[in-house]
């Protein structure tokens, strides 16, 4: 989204490629905005369909969960090791709550920074609360999410992350910047906490709160899951894709007999 709204040719190239669609399926409300404002598209043609991230094990985790502990609180990051995803602010976060709180942060990807990002854990001795999984299958993925309490994205730049929403149904509190569609699905107090991107102190005042506070953190996670629960999982999905195209085939077969009317 970003590099079309800040590239001509780019909105350009987009509009082109989407242009004799009936409907212009959107993950989120920040989607369907920039169709319309930025792409020039109608209101009716663009429609909001969550994607269906909120799988029934993930779901199952998150109704099997019991409460979280008391310590050490256990973070966990899912994503490619990048610049852009603010891992380098996770971890300054992570340096300076470590002397005032029993926590641990589970490292899940790779990425061009993984070298740089473990010479830094080790420099700063943070070994024993960071730990690198590296990339994990699915089940691996899921069992690790049903032992974490909070899931933390502090990204620059973002669309509507698929690891955001499985965390979510795996009910864990949500710690994100607030970017990209990211604040169409977290409202800040309510089911996670937003953050300003690139914002050490913000992130570290939020990652404080949620480690201090046993209550908010498993209030944050249940409202979390609900959200997950209601709007990504595939029942409705489903149901409203299959509105939006049975509404589509109404609209062409009304077209072509417009047309026929009219040799």
């Amino acid at each position: 989204m970003e590099t079309a709204r800040d590239s001509r040719v780019s909105r350009l190239c987009t509009r082109v490629a989407l242009l004799g669609g009936r409907r212009i399926l959107c993950q989120s409300e920040t989607w369907r905005r920039f169709v319309i404002e930025e792409l020039g598209f109608a209101p009716t043609v663009a429609v909001v369909i969550r994607n269906w991230t909120a799988t029934r094990d993930l779901l199952e985790v998150g109704s099997q969960r019991t409460g979280g502990r008391h310590a050490p609180v256990r973070l966990v990051f899912v994503g490619w090791v990048e610049r852009e995803k603010g891992i380098f602010e996770l971890l300054a976060a992570c340096q300076h709550l470590a002397p005032l709180h029993e926590f641990t942060l589970d490292v899940v990807g790779e990425g061009h920074a993984s070298g740089e990002v473990r010479a830094l854990v080790a420099r700063h001795g943070l070994g024993s609360v960071i730990r690198f999984r590296g990339w994990l299958m699915e089940a691996q993925l899921r069992a690790l999410l049903a032992e974490s309490d909070v899931l933390v994205l502090p990204s620059w730049v973002e669309g509507l992350p698929n690891a955001m929403i499985e965390g979510m149904a795996a009910r864990l509190a949500i710690v994100a910047s607030s970017v990209g569609a990211i604040p169409d699905v977290i409202t800040h107090g309510l089911n996670g906490l937003l953050v300003a991107p690139r914002d050490v102190e913000s992130l570290q005042r939020a990652l404080g709160r949620v480690m201090s506070d046993r209550e908010l953190r498993e209030r944050l996670a249940s409202e979390a899951y609900v959200k997950a629960a209601c709007e990504f999982s595939v029942e409705p999905a489903v149901e409203r894709l299959i509105g939006e195209i049975a509404g589509a085939i109404t609209e062409a077969r009304a077209a072509r007999h417009g047309l026929a009317d009219h040799p």
